[in-house]
């Protein structure tokens, strides 16, 4: 299953998200995949759950979040406990409002991350598939991710590597897959790939 981190770090109003006044208008897309994964609590959105923030914001745009929780829950949810003091409550409130925002905004942000990292691969000579950083796991990585899309490499070699470094033919079985593997995209470019530095890229072949 795609997830927004499969994707780099970006700012959403950088792909034409719309973003209510009472969220921080610099919030990036793995902001919103860390709220969907913990909720704000976990620390994923500061914002809502620092007191002071929390308070300011709610006594700003105290109505507007209001009513986007009361719109997309219709008034069915707990109220927060009558001991709780205005801070908690603003953050009660408000982390509850982006939770509901994060999750109502997944999809699109999905597909306009596809889109735009379709166009930044079709434009490209060549494409990072993974990074030196993930070391051995380079290869799991590009059949995790990739292997359904690639062919022309045996199909017993993808398993192997979908192993991992563990299996005694995982290296013998990725330089097979790397020789031979291909691509080719929705305008019939065939694409290769290409080890260096540690790093796994996709390099456009002359047809």
């Amino acid at each position: 299953m795609n997830t927004i981190y499969n994707y780099d770090d970006t700012d959403l109003s950088k792909i034409n998200i719309e973003i209510p006044s009472w969220i921080d208008q610099n919030i990036t897309t793995h902001t919103i995949a860390a709220i969907l994964e913990g909720g704000c609590s976990s620390g994923a959105y500061m914002p809502a759950v620092t007191y002071h923030e929390a308070l300011a914001t709610m006594g700003t745009y105290g109505n507007d979040v209001l009513d986007y929780i009361h719109e997309n829950l219709g008034g069915e949810y707990e109220y927060p406990p009558k001991s709780e003091s205005w801070e908690g409550i603003a953050v009660y409130y408000l982390s509850m409002a982006v939770e509901l925002w994060a999750g109502a905004v997944e999809d699109e942000i999905l597909e306009k991350l596809e889109k735009q990292t379709e166009a930044t691969f079709l434009s490209a000579t060549k494409y990072l598939l993974a990074d030196s950083v993930r070391g051995h796991y380079v290869p799991q990585h590009f059949i995790h991710w990739y292997g359904e899309t690639w062919n022309g490499f045996d199909r017993a070699d993808s398993k192997i590597v979908k192993i991992g470094p563990t299996h005694p033919e995982y290296w013998e079985a990725w330089d097979e897959i790397c020789r031979n593997a291909y691509y080719v995209d929705d305008d019939g470019q065939k694409w290769g790939l290409l080890e260096h530095d540690g790093d796994l890229w996709a390099i456009k072949i002359e047809n």
